[in-house]
């Protein structure tokens, strides 16, 4: 009798659930508490099936503080009803489930005039518990209000305060879990079929991405697929792009760990991503001619050189020297992240915005009004000490089995699967120099130029 009660006693709590989460409306764009469902916690595999389908698959986060489940509604979802599935596997690897009824709602349309929204990208996204990871994946939704602030602090106030409409693309809602070509696809369908009063998507915005955040925009910008081919999209959709400690060439910190985040191999120099990334457009990546600006960050040391990084992006790699010309890549003396505290003391987060008169909001601000100020904020590349006197190299040859250039410096081999033989050199002199790849046990000479303050990406032709 006692095991029946309970019984019951589980049975209605999970009816309540159902009737309550059913009973309001859903807004896409969110992640919603699902409260305590039987099971979820020892989860495993767990997916989220509707009827109808949804244009991008809606995901479930595990919130590990709350002790709770939630479901992730992307914001492109179509509004009105849906049958929603949570599938999992328990413990001893049966499958289970849970029902639910969605009422989905769109967010308020935006009215589409003169000033164009500007989209706010977050970066890769790592939950503080590694259990968590290893059980659910990375990448957990932004619980601040408004769900910005977690990575860019005030800026969205101090944007709508000077007049800028405001969008946040949390790529733990829009693509959870993707790689940085699904995001960006994902970005490309957001601007799109973002709910407008005309019904016709956005024709316009301003991107600004931080680090893996200003990735997705380029990606998107390309119109880069994951089978490797590219569509740039037509209309673009985008009228300016301002890259915050992007890792244009790959950080020093990403890891070689795809069974936790796709995204964290993209983002090691030498990865194929980054090397299409930067040579898809006739050997170069010229982001389809936006107005660009990038706000990088020397705040800390880049192995043993000082400030000639963020923390975890380097100088070379966060600069926009590979498309624009040195004045539009502004260094600023911040690190990337409130979490590198230990290792860049007394530094101010690149990002993390408190308010408008930290150097990211006032250079953003002029950036986006077309007015000059932003050309006095900071250093310019072409008066900073490292961006002037070295560069970086990614080059590929199909067959080569190393590469050493210069006076005996050896590049690195990029990370597995590599199918390209793509080499990497993070920092090197500015200067001519040879490449000599080793191919069946022959070495074979090329000439080459390593540019001053940005990197070599080339496809070596024999």
């Amino acid at each position: 009798m006692p095991m029946l009660k309970s019984i019951l006693r589980t049975a209605l709590a999970a009816a309540l659930l159902s009737a309550s989460f059913a009973a309001g409306a859903q807004r896409a764009g969110r992640a919603h508490p699902l409260g305590r469902i039987a099971g979820l916690a020892d989860a495993r595999e767990v997916r989220v099936e509707t009827q109808p389908p949804t244009p991008q698959p809606l995901s479930f986060f595990w919130d590990h503080l709350a002790g709770e489940g939630s479901l992730v509604i992307p914001t492109i979802t179509p509004a009105g009803e849906y049958q929603a599935r949570i599938v999992w596997r328990d413990a001893a690897g049966r499958e289970r489930q849970h029902s639910l009824q969605l009422n989905v709602q769109a967010p308020p349309p935006l009215r589409t005039g003169s000033q164009p929204p500007v989209i706010l990208l977050n970066g890769f996204q790592s939950p503080d518990n590694l259990l968590e990871i290893l059980l659910y994946g990375a990448c957990p939704v932004s619980r601040t209000e408004p769900p910005s602030r977690a990575t860019f602090g005030e800026l969205e106030n101090v944007l709508t305060a000077a007049g800028h409409p405001v969008l946040f693309f949390d790529n733990c809602v829009e693509c959870r879990g993707g790689t940085i070509e699904e995001c960006g696809q994902a970005l490309g369908r957001y601007l799109a079929e973002y709910p407008t009063e005309n019904g016709e998507g956005l024709p316009q915005a301003d991107l600004v991405g931080h680090s893996m955040g200003g990735l997705i925009a380029r990606a998107y910008l390309a119109g880069m697929l994951p089978d490797g081919s590219f569509h740039p999209p037509a209309p673009l959709r985008v009228r300016k792009l301002a890259l915050l400690g992007t890792p244009n060439f790959g950080s020093f910190r990403a890891l070689n760990l795809p069974f936790l985040s796709p995204q964290l191999p993209e983002m090691m120099p030498g990865s194929d991503f980054l090397f299409r990334l930067a040579t898809w457009d006739g050997g170069g990546d010229g982001l389809r001619g936006v107005d660009a600006l990038s706000l990088a960050g020397n705040g800390c040391a880049f192995g043993n050189l000082a400030e000639a990084g963020d923390g975890v992006v380097s100088l070379i790699s966060a600069s926009l020297n590979f498309a624009r010309e040195p004045e539009r890549t502004r260094i600023l003396p911040y690190r990337h992240t409130d979490g590198l505290g230990s290792l860049c003391p007394d530094r101010t987060p690149l990002a993390s915005v408190d308010g408008p008169a930290h150097l990211t909001a006032a250079a953003l601000l002029s950036f986006l009004d077309d007015t000059g100020e932003w050309r006095n904020i900071g250093m310019s590349a072409a008066d900073e000490f490292y961006l002037l006197r070295y560069g970086a190299g990614l080059a590929a040859l199909p067959g080569a089995t190393r590469l050493i250039s210069g006076a005996g410096v050896e590049w690195t081999k990029g990370p597995e699967p590599n199918p390209s033989n793509i080499f990497h050199a993070p920092f090197l002199p500015s200067e001519a120099t040879d490449l000599w790849f080793e191919i069946d046990g022959m070495w074979v000479r090329f000439d080459a130029v390593i540019p001053v303050g940005t990197a070599l990406a080339a496809t070596i032709r024999p």
